[in-house]
């Protein structure tokens, strides 16, 4: 008597969570600490690996009945290491972390390590994108900008009167 409901269970949750997926990084040093040889085998296969700050979120999804919503991240670049060649820029991600998209949020600034397809650039918490205040090692690892494009503001000095 249990097979039928159990047969009947199985079916019910092949037919109820069709729409349901699941992200999987097998991404070699994706969630590792850094090492220069993680960092090196990052920078060789990158797109772009840039510091920025979002600007801007837009969602755009794929048609009226898709369960897929792409974000297009617009950010202003501070520090290029590499593919970089503007200081304004667009990378996608999903707007789904069940679709391994990247969790973005205006005004804060990030480390991000993007593919190039056709020039346009996108990134997953499969990447090491991170936080820029999670990122110092990755970007010691790094090393020196190709370019930079945040003005640095120089700290006043303030004499004390005699």
């Amino acid at each position: 008597m249990k097979l039928p409901r159990i047969f009947t269970s199985f079916v019910f949750l092949l037919i109820f969570t069709s729409g349901v997926f699941a992200c999987t990084c097998m991404h070699l040093g994706s969630f590792e600490k850094p090492t220069q040889e993680i960092i090196d085998l990052q920078l060789k296969g990158a797109g772009a690996i840039f510091s920025g700050e979002v600007v801007r979120i837009v969602s755009i999804k794929e048609s009226k009945n898709s369960l897929y919503t792409t974000l297009k991240v617009y950010l202003k670049v501070l520090s290029a290491w590499k593919g970089v060649k503007t200081e304004n820029i667009v990378v996608s991600t999903s707007g789904s972390s069940n679709f391994c998209g990247f969790p973005f949020k205006v005004k804060q600034k990030y480390l991000v390590y993007a593919d190039a397809y056709r020039r346009e650039l996108s990134t997953s918490i499969c990447k090491r994108t991170a936080p820029l205040g999670k990122a110092e090692k990755d970007i010691e690892y790094l090393g020196t900008a190709e370019k930079v494009f945040a003005e640095t503001k120089k700290k006043k000095s303030i004499k004390k009167k005699p």
